[in-house]
């Protein structure tokens, strides 16, 4: 094979692992920043409520259901359900809150072997 051919299929293989590259990383990264971002943003009682939240934003962590996240404060750790006064808690919420006021709440670390 001459140099200008292997130069060439070089190059094409380089781009191509260059695109592929550029693709995994959307797919793995930016597509499910983009669906979350979508999620909060289709509820709008829930952003109009974040607008009024009493905590700084940035130590909040959406889960997005049964509860909506968790603020980690310094000195606590809330679960946070975002609900209009109108909306009352769902069956499975009012669970939770039950179990957390009976403090039936564990620290759980599950380690694997490597």
């Amino acid at each position: 094979m001459d140099v200008l051919m292997t130069s060439w299929v070089f190059l094409i293989g380089l781009g191509s692992g260059v695109l592929a590259g550029v693709l995994l990383s959307f797919r793995t990264a930016v597509h499910p920043l983009h669906r979350r971002i979508e999620s909060l943003t289709a509820h709008p009682h829930q952003q109009q409520l974040m607008d009024t939240y009493p905590f700084p934003r940035h130590r909040f962590r959406s889960i997005g259901d049964p509860v909506d996240g968790i603020q980690f404060e310094d000195d606590q750790i809330l679960f946070v359900v975002f609900r209009s006064s109108d909306r009352a808690l769902t069956n499975e919420q009012s669970r939770i809150h039950q179990l957390i006021k009976e403090k039936k709440v564990t620290w759980y670390e599950y380690t694997t072997a490597q």
